[in-house]
């Protein structure tokens, strides 16, 4: 093959792989539909011509973004702009597939093509790394496995599994646990707190040592009324009452 056919033949072949996208990093520009997870997006690796010049990419549209899930579980994540994400590019175009979900048939011939892409969160150049201690509020160790929402900010929150088999959740804001019924089996539990409440009846079955005081309008001991009961068997002098009445 002379070399003019060969130059030929890679000329054709790079400008049929112009418009073919298989993934690239990503930012995103616009939140279209968080309930939706739809948003839009901006190639982050600009275009480069033959003559070594940069143009930016035009937007994707109406990009559905993957977040780990499925018809029964999820785990989702609050979407915003500016942040960097995967997209990767379907072989077949996804417009139905976008719009009703199972099994559907393309539209029309494309392959590849900018119009199919899907953003997969979790992407992140090196500078802007989730992992990284000095981007957290609260002290973070990377070895850990972390669940964290505002990152970065004066109300940071995480659930963290320690490499050491710790479990904590920390927060400045309110926990709340709402069950039908809770049980917690533990060899020691330590309370904590300023002040505690309970609303409803306690029931101990044990013993209760306390180094501080009880105070209660009514503490029953043994069937009666530790603070108004009476006793039998009184008399003036060093003698000891009767047991309560």
């Amino acid at each position: 093959m002379s070399k003019e056919w060969t130059e030929l033949l890679i000329k054709s072949f790079q400008h049929q792989i112009h418009d073919v996208y298989t993934s690239i990093p990503c930012v995103i520009i616009n939140v279209k539909n968080i309930n939706e997870q739809r948003v839009d997006v901006q190639p982050a690796i600009n275009i480069i011509t033959p003559e070594g010049e940069y143009k930016p990419h035009p937007p994707i549209l109406s990009v559905p973004v993957m977040f780990p899930s499925t018809s029964t579980s999820a785990l989702t994540l609050e979407i915003n702009s500016g942040d960097e994400v995967l997209c990767t590019f379907s072989h077949r175009c996804i417009d139905l597939f976008k719009n009703q979900g199972g099994i559907v048939n393309p539209i029309d011939l494309r392959k590849f093509d900018k119009r199919d892409a899907v953003a997969i969160v979790g992407l992140s150049s090196f500078s802007k790394a989730a992992n990284n201690p000095s981007r957290r509020t609260l002290p973070h160790n990377p070895r850990d496995v972390v669940l964290a929402h505002n990152i970065g900010t004066g109300s940071e929150v995480e659930v963290r599994l320690g490499k050491d088999g710790s479990v904590s959740i920390t927060t400045k804001g309110k926990i709340t646990v709402n069950s039908n019924q809770a049980e917690i089996n533990s060899e020691t539990t330590t309370v904590n707190s300023t002040t505690a409440t309970i609303n409803g009846n306690l029931v101990v079955n044990g013993n209760i040592n306390s180094t501080g005081t009880i105070t209660a309008p009514t503490v029953i001991g043994g069937g009666k009324s530790l603070g108004t009961h009476l006793h039998s068997g009184v008399t003036s002098g060093g003698a000891t009452s009767g047991p309560p009445v």
